[in-house]
């Protein structure tokens, strides 16, 4: 019986964790804060591309930020349905009884190395898009951004 309960209350931390974030890779609240400040001083490349008129974007500029863009998208895609395939399995092995504590630790940790990598090929993606950009590029996306921040703030 005490097991049955532990294992019930560890699925439920488990799948607590990864289905809250199910859109996007589970974080901490220190980890989720340092990637808001990160991206906030980044760039999407959805972003520039909106704004390539603004900021002065030439033609080779647009087209290697569309080539980035689609090659970082693949592989976010690839890269996310390897991580959801592991939880699955990850799911199906939390259902045998007993559970082999060592080999879920494994498993889990694999899907903590996926999501990690994730997340730093999200940031070098973000600064690849920044170091297209001359300073007088970067100067005017940061006024932009002001402007937009300035304004919802005396919302």
């Amino acid at each position: 019986m005490k097991k049955t309960i532990l294992i019930a209350f560890f699925v439920i931390c488990i799948f607590g964790n990864l289905s809250a974030f199910s859109s996007d890779p589970p974080r901490s609240q220190t980890a989720r804060f340092g990637l808001y400040l990160a991206e906030r001083n980044l760039y999407e490349a959805k972003f520039l591309l909106r704004m390539k008129e603004e900021i002065g974007l030439s033609q080779e500029q647009e087209k290697a930020i569309h080539e980035m863009m689609l090659k970082y998208e693949e592989k976010a895609m690839g890269r996310n349905a390897d991580i959801k395939a592991q939880e699955m399995k990850l799911a199906a092995f939390l259902r045998q009884d007993p559970v082999n504590r060592k080999e879920m630790e494994k498993m889990f940790r694999n899907i903590s190395r996926l999501r990690t990598d994730l997340y730093i090929n999200h940031l070098n993606y973000l600064l690849d898009l920044r170091a297209l950009l001359n300073s007088e590029q970067k100067s005017r996306i940061d006024a932009i951004k002001e402007k937009f921040r300035r304004r919802f703030q005396k919302r």
